[in-house]
């Protein structure tokens, strides 16, 4: 009995760091460029992996209580983020996005896919405000200190500039890919 409760509290303090650092995967590498993505990306070790890539910070009034990161990702990126769409899909053309009740609820925009969400954001040092279609939601989680908006990989590939191993140094991580690992064992 013990040993059982032992093993229980170990398992809740897992699932309570992988909520508040939203990342299940094994191993989770960040700060990446394109290129050192693909170098690592097909190594053989690697059981399954996901790919995303940071754009901006959401820069709405509504959300300044809640930093809401705006980025691509993958179904695995999805799912290592524990943040994907329970309703609905992750974004799949420029003008979708998916996001959590949390951060609809703050936008005041009621959780319906096809629901018109406007985002406000800089990317490439202009300022810039879009109107988005609700591809997907997922119930919050209030533990993680950011909230994730997922865009389509084609919005990111045309709407950010590419990280540099420069640009990564001086803190700034548009275009910053991130690989989430998971291994054999």
């Amino acid at each position: 009995a013990l040993f059982t409760a032992a093993m229980s509290v170990v398992k809740s303090q897992q699932q309570h760091e992988m909520r508040s650092t939203m990342d299940s995967a094994h191993i989770t590498i960040q700060m990446m460029t394109k290129e050192q993505l693909e170098a690592i990306q097909d190594y053989v070790r690697i059981q399954r992996s996901g790919v995303a890539i940071f754009a901006a910070l959401a820069e709405n009034k509504e959300l300044r209580e809640t930093q809401t990161e705006i980025r691509y990702g993958d179904e695995n990126a999805a799912e290592s983020f524990m943040c994907g769409p329970q309703k609905g899909r992750l974004p799949k053309s420029e003008g979708e996005i998916a996001l959590s009740t949390i951060t609809l609820n703050q936008l005041g925009v009621e959780p319906k896919l096809g629901n018109k969400v406007k985002l406000a954001y800089t990317l490439s040092g202009k300022k810039q405000v879009n109107e988005f279609v609700l591809s997907g939601y997922w119930t919050g989680d209030p533990l993680p200190k950011a909230q994730i908006a997922w865009v389509s990989k084609g919005f990111c590939l045309k709407q950010c500039k590419e990280a540099t191993q420069d640009s990564l140094a001086k803190r700034d991580y548009e275009g910053e890919y991130s690989l989430n690992i998971w291994c054999g064992n």
